[in-house]
């Protein structure tokens, strides 16, 4: 962009010097009304630039968002499926079945004081 400026710069000094006053006045007027010109065209490519930036950001935090939440309702999704597993094998006594799962559920739900005691139920069933 600077070299294009110099050029025309350059080309409107020699043409000036080889051309009448009123030439040399024209082609220097020329020469800034190009240079305004393509300094215009550079500002109006930033901004198109800089917003275009902008979309994509706010796009690629919506996208994370999104696969945030998948995240969250797979997390969700597989926590209830073990809670589920390991609530049924002690309602039914399995406790040779239950071991894997009930550690599962305890691990996703430690505060859960029945899950707790249902993996100590299982534990203690392996052990024998």
């Amino acid at each position: 962009m600077h070299r294009m400026i110099i050029g025309l710069s350059v080309f409107a000094l020699f043409f000036a010097v080889g051309c009448s006053g009123e030439d040399a006045e024209k082609a220097a007027d020329a020469a800034g009304d190009a240079a305004g010109n393509l300094a215009d065209s550079a500002g109006q490519l930033g901004a198109e630039a800089r917003d275009a930036a902008h979309d994509m950001t706010a796009k690629a935090g919506q996208m994370a968002d999104q696969a945030g939440a998948a995240a969250k309702d797979a997390a969700g999704s597989l926590a209830g499926s073990a809670v589920g597993a390991c609530r049924a094998f002690a309602e039914k006594g399995e406790w040779g079945s239950a071991l894997e799962v009930c550690k599962k559920a305890h691990e996703m739900m430690p505060d859960d004081l029945a899950l707790e005691h249902a993996y100590q139920q299982a534990q203690a069933a392996a052990a024998q």
